[in-house]
């Protein structure tokens, strides 16, 4: 994994850490690490959590899974991502270069609009499975779930970078006060 990971952080070591289980939703508990990317002084250069999963947080969802892995930089702003296959749209083709480019641009500045919609089945039309027009400007061409939960991804994943360690040091510190008692 150190090869893959360092296209995102050349030269960078990697250490695993373990996301706390009340943090992740349960379709995504099979996710629950994340990477932490360190120079060889030990300063934090970024983060990388890996995610194979369904489009959307249903099952029963036909598409693909998607199997990427989100890079954050250190201040737990998005990057890139990194995927060890094409992503696909609609009709299982292959993301090109330029879609996973747009995918890219929309996580790091993502829009209001999409960021409301919390039903990725309210962003395509139940028959045809065509994007509504009103989120054909905020998603990849044929790709409305896909970008939708990347959206959604990356929001939680910054969640969890921020909230991780505070939540891990609490049950610590549950488990001191426990002791004493």
């Amino acid at each position: 994994r150190d090869a893959y990971y360092a296209q995102a952080f050349p030269k960078a070591q990697f250490a695993t850490k373990e996301i706390p289980k009340a943090m992740l939703p349960p379709q995504d508990q099979g996710n629950a690490t994340y990477v932490e990317a360190r120079d060889k002084k030990g300063a934090l250069l970024g983060y990388l959590r890996d995610f194979i999963g369904s489009v959307t947080q249903s099952d029963a969802c036909a598409c693909s899974p998607l199997s990427l892995t989100l890079v954050f930089n250190a201040d737990t702003s998005f990057k890139t991502l990194l995927t060890p296959t094409p992503l696909e749209k609609f009709g299982h083709d292959a993301m090109d270069q330029a879609d996973i480019a747009r995918l890219i641009m929309l996580a790091k500045d993502p829009p209001a609009g999409l960021m409301a919609e919390r039903r990725p089945e309210n962003l395509v039309d139940a028959v045809t499975g065509a994007t509504k027009k009103v989120f054909e400007p905020h998603v990849v061409e044929l790709a409305a779930l896909s970008t939708h939960r990347v959206l959604m991804l990356v929001e939680a994943t910054q969640k969890i970078l921020k909230g991780a360690p505070l939540a891990w040091d609490r049950q610590r510190l549950q488990a001191i006060l426990d002791t004493t008692k």
